[in-house]
């Protein structure tokens, strides 16, 4: 007969303690046990949320929204994909990030990167995701960015809306940063749209001068029911 190892009960009760929690604490919507791995989904819209592993394998993270699935990219994935970038668009990654990646195991949002699909027919049109995790003070950055032949459709607005959702409903994120720079008009509009607020001109160690946009919880939500009201009207 089997017998699960002392080790292996403690840890089966860890977990199932810990999916008590996240349920209480994220008001979840759906919670799963998955091998020795929780996945949790705080929202319909938040995808799903992963802790622990399945075996040897991570499950996948994705987070969809009405026309876009932001899936999360594997180390390996996420190296590949910048590697096929311009040497103009290489130079801009953070030297600091591609290490933070390198040393980065599957299945951390905050630290790898999502690519960002069409529904309909699963084209790449582009790639977002956190600069890292949240701070002390419930922080967090994101960043995003469309293929040329794919922008001027709302993919940009979407994908970042879909992403701060995911953070604020992690239950880790009071405030959601964002930086761009002084002539990207196209990229200060899609923040506006999502909700984010100037608060001013910081200076970024790799960047130089930058805007910094921010947006909390409540004026998020508040944007995206204005959104939605302005749909049906």
């Amino acid at each position: 007969m089997h017998r699960q190892s002392t080790a292996g009960v403690l840890h089966a009760n860890l977990l199932d303690l810990k999916l008590q929690s996240i349920c209480k604490e994220s008001q979840a919507t759906k919670c799963r046990r998955v091998g020795f791995g929780v996945i949790f989904q705080p929202s319909p819209r938040a995808g799903w949320w992963l802790i622990g592993k399945r075996g040897n394998a991570l499950t996948k993270i994705s987070i969809p929204s009405a026309r876009l699935e932001l899936v999360l990219q594997t180390p390996d994935e996420l190296l590949a994909f910048i590697e096929t970038m311009s040497p103009a668009d290489r130079a801009e990654v953070s030297p600091d990030w591609l290490a933070r990646v390198r040393e980065t195991p599957e299945g951390d949002p905050w630290a790898l990167g999502f690519t960002v699909l069409r529904r309909d027919d699963r084209t790449v049109v582009g790639s977002c995701g956190f600069k890292g995790p949240p701070d002390s003070d419930g922080v967090v950055e994101v960043a995003y960015g469309i293929e040329s032949a794919y922008r001027c459709q709302g993919f940009a607005t979407e994908s970042t809306a879909a992403l701060t959702q995911f953070a604020f409903d992690s239950g880790r994120v009071l405030t959601v940063r964002a930086h761009t720079k002084s002539d990207n008009a196209a990229s200060a509009r899609v923040l506006a749209k999502c909700g984010f607020e100037y608060v001013g001109d910081v200076v970024d160690p790799e960047d130089g001068l930058v805007c910094r946009w921010e947006v909390e919880q409540n004026s998020f939500t508040q944007s995206h029911e204005h959104s939605a009201n302005k749909a049906i009207e």
